[in-house]
């Protein structure tokens, strides 16, 4: 699914577990594309909320098509199982509340890796 900018998505909570890892070819991907500066470190922000403020349903696995590490290594990539995560609970057991700006890091005060 493309969305366009300023549009929302909204997976329902179907009931299923949680998952622990990303999948090569997940059902309710949708994808978003931005021009990325070559060599260009960047930090990964996500506004979200989770459906009746539950943790089985605050975070998502994200993915790029061109990603690299500081030495040129792919990473996080499309059509893999290798993924970055962005889960609005900044640790277990700290809790999750409306709508709110979470990057990549877990526990409180932690960025995330760039990317």
């Amino acid at each position: 699914m493309r969305l366009r900018r300023g549009a929302a998505l909204w997976l329902p909570d179907a009931g299923a577990a949680k998952l622990t890892m990303a999948g090569a070819n997940p059902h309710g991907s949708f994808d978003l594309s931005f021009t990325a500066k070559s060599k260009t470190p960047y930090r990964l922000w996500i506004r979200g909320r989770a459906q009746c403020e539950y943790w089985g349903n605050d975070s998502v696995f994200v993915q790029f098509s061109g990603s690299v590490t500081s030495t040129g290594a792919p990473i996080y990539r499309v059509g893999t199982t290798d993924a970055t995560v962005v889960n609005l609970d900044d640790c277990s057991g700290c809790g999750i509340s409306g709508w709110g700006w979470q990057d990549n890091g877990w526990r409180v005060g932690v960025l995330g890796p760039l990317v």
